[in-house]
């Protein structure tokens, strides 16, 4: 009798002391449980922030960075056909400092959207491939005038509008400050170009003599004449 007494408070206290391991195992689970709950949000979060960042961009803001990556992609491309196909020195030498100094602003802009949450074009849409493709059919001097034309005066005088609206009226402090500091470099490039154009104007005359200034010449030995 006394053995089976011992026996059942054996038994008892193996239970009670199974049961309380079990408990203390379960309690140990929560927090696991809790912070596999917290892991599981967290990407959600992250997902809601990057949304968000880039829903805080304005209309504005929006069209003059697509716009800006598209012009940046397009002069990268037209300097790069000018430095294999231009025929004068000055104007290779202006296509080379165009695509050091895009390349260059394109890889900040890149940086920015990057920021923004926002994708950039990586291709030319089909506005700027048909202006690529126009310049990519013309050799020689023809390549070089048109060159200086489109994308050294044409564009940048373009650019610089919109570098200067968004300067001025842009609310995205990085991409205000974007515009600002890229704006020297555009007024830069427009001041070479209009240089070389001035220069290839000035050949030409000279090649070609002055017509104009010969017209008023004999008109005034005419009118001398005439008085005479």
């Amino acid at each position: 009798m006394v053995k089976q007494l011992t026996s059942y408070a054996a038994s008892a206290v193996v239970a009670l002391a199974l049961s309380a391991g079990f408990a203390a195992a379960a309690d140990e689970q929560k927090p696991s449980a809790q912070t596999q709950s917290q892991s599981a949000q967290t990407p959600a979060a992250t997902g809601q922030s990057g949304q968000t960042q880039s829903e805080k961009l304005s209309r504005h803001d929006r069209e003059f960075l697509m716009e800006a990556a598209q012009g940046g992609l397009m002069e990268v491309e037209i300097a790069k056909l000018a430095m294999e196909r231009a025929s004068n020195a000055d104007v290779k030498s202006f296509a080379e400092t165009l695509h050091r100094d895009h390349t260059a602003a394109n890889q900040k802009l890149q940086q920015i959207a990057q920021q923004k949450g926002v994708q950039l074009p990586t291709e030319l849409d089909s506005k700027h491939r048909r202006e690529v493709d126009k310049l990519s059919k013309l050799q020689g001097q023809e390549f070089d005038k048109a060159f200086i034309r489109q994308a050294g005066l044409k564009d940048h005088r373009a650019d610089i509008k919109k570098f200067e609206k968004e300067a001025k009226d842009g609310t995205d402090p990085q991409l205000k400050a974007f515009a600002q500091e890229t704006l020297p470099t555009l007024k830069n490039h427009l001041a070479m170009a209009e240089k070389i154009s001035g220069s290839s104007t000035a050949r030409s005359n000279s090649q070609h003599g002055t017509p104009q200034a010969s017209t008023q010449e004999n008109s005034g030995a005419s009118a001398e004449r005439k008085q005479q």
